[in-house]
């Protein structure tokens, strides 16, 4: 699963060509802490997903690969760099309690830290989880990898009441996408654990309601699901038929296409949105697109609930920034903040810059973590805002011992 995803992410570099050098740095930057510091990596290695923040200015994540027993680890970062590892998985036979947890982390009313494996459980194909404050993991759900869906890349949305929403990139009823594990779902799970597949995907002829969920959907007053697939809708790219789709989905289960990507001439609407969309207000929406725009490397779209579809900002090969990837944050302004891929994306090895986009569509470099110096590339990990002002992120390679890093940018 987590190969697949990594695919995804080589086959975006090769829409890119490579560009000249970034902008200068507008704010300072440094590195909290770099992962594989231990041995065999017990610490953790590549952090993917979106992170979180307590009140004291902890930072809580999730690990793809290493802990104790290399089945990925949820992580603590304190404000001053020391890390501590709060749970290893696998620590089961058969990794029952999951593996390769890759899409962070979310907290309850109640202090639990909530979040997916991609791999593991009872069947293999996956969970949910719950990490208790004191260390306690209890496997929420185990997907089997059949209707009830396969593989959750993200960390489920909580809805009202504490039910939980999410999605699962492959499994459920919809096959068409040319999947044999089937083509992803929504779903919720209650407070008591029972699963219920609110969609499943490519239901339409060539996947034009969407297929392959990499992302939590988020919920409106109503409890209507707003969410984004990587692939389906229109055109052919990747191993799915499609370049994504926006989607809202209604409480009885009624799937609308917002917005089909590349419905413009030369994909100037972006092609394959990442990342869980942003709300403001009742009635508009944005995200981002790893590819397409006007110089083809990726868009920041504004999507209103009627399912008009506009570019707010599409990356340029002058501003140093290409591919963005992850979780947009936007403050109480209105400005935007994210992570790209540098310069030369036609390379893993160039490092990260985290960006700010205004309202207006403004765009500028807060700051560039190079690889090999001080920071990291493949920005999939998450951002985070803090209390302080300051971003919060992760790269998944590079620092100090090549295994990712969790890095502050102040504004």
């Amino acid at each position: 699963m987590v190969n697949r995803m990594l695919g995804l992410a080589a086959a975006a570099f090769a829409l890119c060509v490579v560009l000249s050098a970034g902008s200068a740095q507008a704010s300072s930057g440094k590195l909290l802490y770099s992962f594989c510091a231990a041995a065999s990596c017990a610490d953790g290695i590549e952090p993917q997903g979106v992170l979180a923040m307590d009140s004291a200015g902890n930072i809580y994540g999730t690990t793809s690969g290493g802990g104790a027993h290399a089945g990925g680890a949820v992580f603590r970062v304190s404000s001053a760099g020391k890390e501590t590892v709060l749970y290893s998985f696998c620590t089961k036979t058969n990794c029952t309690d999951g593996k390769q947890p890759t899409g962070g982390v979310v907290f309850d009313s109640a202090g639990n830290l909530l979040g997916t494996t991609s791999g593991g459980g009872a069947s293999g194909n996956g969970t949910v989880f719950a990490l208790s404050p004191t260390g306690v993991l209890t496997v929420l759900y185990s997907f089997a990898g059949g209707k009830d869906g396969e593989g959750p890349l993200a960390a489920p949305f909580i809805g009202s009441g504490g039910t939980l929403y999410g999605t699962t990139y492959e499994g459920g009823a919809g096959a068409s996408c040319g999947n044999s594990f089937g083509c992803g779902t929504v779903f919720s799970l209650s407070s008591t654990g029972k699963e219920t597949v609110l969609y499943a995907f490519c239901k339409l002829k060539n996947c034009a309601d969407g297929a392959g969920p990499a992302a939590a959907p988020i919920a409106d007053s109503k409890g209507n699901l707003y969410g984004d697939t990587l692939f389906g809708g229109n055109g052919s790219l990747n191993v799915f038929s499609g370049d994504g789709v926006a989607f809202k989905l209604s409480k009885s289960g009624q799937e609308t296409v917002l917005h089909a990507f590349c419905a413009e001439k030369n994909c100037t609407d972006g092609i394959t949105p990442n990342g869980s969309l942003v709300a403001s207000g009742k009635k508009t929406f944005f995200g981002q697109t790893i590819g397409g725009g006007a110089s083809e490397i990726g868009t920041l779209f504004k999507l209103t609930s009627k399912g008009k579809e506009s570019v707010v900002y599409a990356f340029d090969r002058s501003d140093g920034l290409c591919l963005p990837e992850g979780n947009l944050v936007m403050d109480k302004a209105g400005n935007f903040y994210g992570k790209a891929v540098s310069a030369n994306c036609t390379s893993e090895g160039d490092g990260t810059n985290v960006f700010e986009v205004t309202p207006s569509g403004q765009a500028k470099i807060l700051y560039f973590f190079f690889l090999s110096e001080d920071g990291g590339s493949f920005p999939q990990a998450g951002l985070v805002l803090g209390n302080d002002g300051n971003l919060y992120g992760a790269t998944q390679f590079g620092g100090a011992n090549s295994g990712g890093a969790v890095f502050e940018v102040e504004k």
